[in-house]
């Protein structure tokens, strides 16, 4: 009967996708709540659940604290970390939320230690990462190493009229890397001796 159902589920009209905002747990960690339209099988395909989702935050063993690479993340945001403009089709949000190794980055969560609670600033810089602009803040996804240390903030869930987006984030310093990539061996050419 199951399966029945989920099947004509697959094919009725969509009429609200899916959306999701982050909550603070007893323990301090950052939780996830993924809700889901009545036609939408995300939930159901993340935990079983036709309706909503909870996906806890991964142990991060260097977020609090003076942590260099969420400074980075936080003084930036909007401005070096920029949405790329591509959104990611349904399968692959579906693997991004089902990693292991997520913490959930928001202007008034439990790792922004860099800026004052209702600091509009930072909220603003948060509603620059995506198209549009709606009273609920975007979830920046940030990754994990294998030892549990944060490597790199990938992904923004964006709001909008029939539920949220994943969009790719672009960081200024990726490109400048590249560029010291291939100016490095230019400039040690440069500071040799002359024959």
């Amino acid at each position: 009967m199951k399966i029945v159902f989920l099947f004509l589920i697959a094919f009725l009209p969509k009429t609200y996708a899916w959306d999701a905002y982050v909550e603070l747990a007893p323990d301090l960690s950052n939780v996830l709540t993924v809700n889901c339209g009545r036609n939408e099988l995300l939930c159901w395909k993340l935990c079983t659940n036709m309706n909503i989702c909870k996906l806890e935050s991964a142990d991060c063993r260097n977020c609090i604290g003076a942590n260099t690479y969420l400074s980075h993340f936080y003084r930036e945001v909007g401005r070096l970390f920029t949405n790329s403009g591509k959104t990611l089709p349904s399968d692959e949000i579906l693997n991004l939320l089902k990693k292991k190794r997520l913490i959930y980055l928001t202007p008034h969560g439990a790792y922004n230690i860099y800026s004052a609670l209702g600091d509009l600033r930072i909220e603003k810089a948060f509603n620059s990462l995506c198209p549009t602009d709606f009273d609920s803040m975007p979830v920046v996804l940030a990754t994990l190493t294998d030892d549990g240390r944060i490597d790199a903030a990938s992904h923004v869930i964006c709001h909008g009229d029939k539920g949220a987006d994943v969009y790719s984030l672009k960081h200024a310093g990726q490109f400048l890397s590249r560029l010291k990539g291939f100016l490095d061996p230019l400039r040690h050419k440069w500071n040799s001796p002359m024959p």
